[in-house]
């Protein structure tokens, strides 16, 4: 990658930081609502390619631990940013992210998606994950309020 790749990648610099994690899991007709507290920390790693998220947060009494790595998903722009999660239970997912907006962030992977907003001086982030199984019907999943506690 060539420097203004890098220089790209800094769009996201926005997420860096440790975040006190809230919110909770809705409930439909398969699953109960579940609260979830705990933190999610984002830094960057490999001179500035990729952003290492890790995610760390009780699911009602159940523990969830995420790794997460986001990169550019190609040589222009346009193609947004790349992101592969490993979690405790042993799932590997693919999604693909966009910056909408320089405070909105989109995620999409199969079957769900989410919006990330942030505010202006980047200290609370609201997020929106919706789930899918035919990819035109989509249902609230996970609502989350992510709060910064440092850079």
């Amino acid at each position: 990658m060539r420097k203004t790749e890098i220089q790209e990648m800094v769009e996201l610099d926005f997420f860096v930081g440790h975040w006190k994690t809230e919110g909770e899991i809705k409930s439909d007709s398969s699953v109960s609502s579940k609260k979830i507290k705990g933190s999610d920390t984002y830094e960057w790693v490999a001179g500035g390619f990729f952003l290492l998220h890790r995610v760390d947060v009780m699911i009602g009494d159940d523990r969830t631990e995420v790794i997460e790595m986001i990169g550019r998903a190609g040589k222009k722009k346009d193609d947004g940013f790349a992101m592969r999660s490993f979690d405790n239970q042993g799932n590997f997912t693919t999604m693909k992210g966009y910056l909408e907006k320089p405070n909105v962030f989109k995620i999409e992977g199969q079957g769900m998606r989410s919006k990330l907003v942030v505010n202006e001086n980047q200290t609370l982030m609201t997020i929106l994950w919706e789930q899918s199984s035919d990819g035109v019907n989509w249902n609230p999943w996970m609502e989350l309020k992510l709060t910064k506690q440092d850079s």
